[in-house]
């Protein structure tokens, strides 16, 4: 509501067409008093665009950075222990296996139980095959079947690419 203050806009009731109308035509037949509430928010909203904002976060940023390095604080600190990947558990694929279909992975799951009215999206099938891609190429560690479930998110793929438009399709639902 501060954004409209001091004449910078008009209220009017909600889910009232009849108020809007009187107020636009109030407006428009007042050439004055439009341009100078265009001029009182214009001017109010300079220190919104985004270059500003962005000068704003980063001089934050920068705030923080140097109270940081005057004064700085104990922080805790493990012992830094290597990460190889022989060392690493084994990975479960359990849920990977349940959310997906014949058509592809499901977007959503209610706890373990995949949420099929919610219907499939094309970004998750992107990520769900990029997994798929990744567990075949780790090599003989890869589940059986990687291969086949990446064959599975490349046809759903292939499915949500329009080729009309060029662009894919977000979300399938049933």
């Amino acid at each position: 509501m501060e954004l409209l203050d001091e004449e910078r806009g008009v209220l009017v009731p909600f889910d009232d067409p009849e108020a809007i109308a009187e107020k636009t035509i109030e407006l428009l037949d007042n050439g004055t008093a439009r341009h100078a509430m265009r001029k009182r928010a214009y001017l109010y909203t300079r220190d919104m665009v985004w270059d500003r904002v962005a000068q704003q976060y980063m001089g934050s940023f920068e705030r923080v950075y140097n109270e940081r390095l005057r004064n700085p604080r104990a922080t805790f600190s493990a012992r830094n222990t290597e990460k190889a990947l022989d060392r690493l558990p084994a990975v479960k694929l359990d849920h990977l296996y349940r959310m997906t279909d014949q058509t592809g992975i499901v977007e959503h799951a209610i706890f373990v139980v995949p949420n099929y009215p919610e219907g499939y999206s094309t970004d998750d099938n992107a990520r769900a095959l990029i997994v798929a891609i990744l567990l075949e190429e780790s090599g003989s560690n890869a589940p059986a079947g990687s291969l086949d479930f990446a064959a599975r998110y490349l046809a759903f793929l292939w499915l949500a690419f329009d080729p009309t438009s060029r662009r894919f399709r977000k979300l399938f639902e049933l």
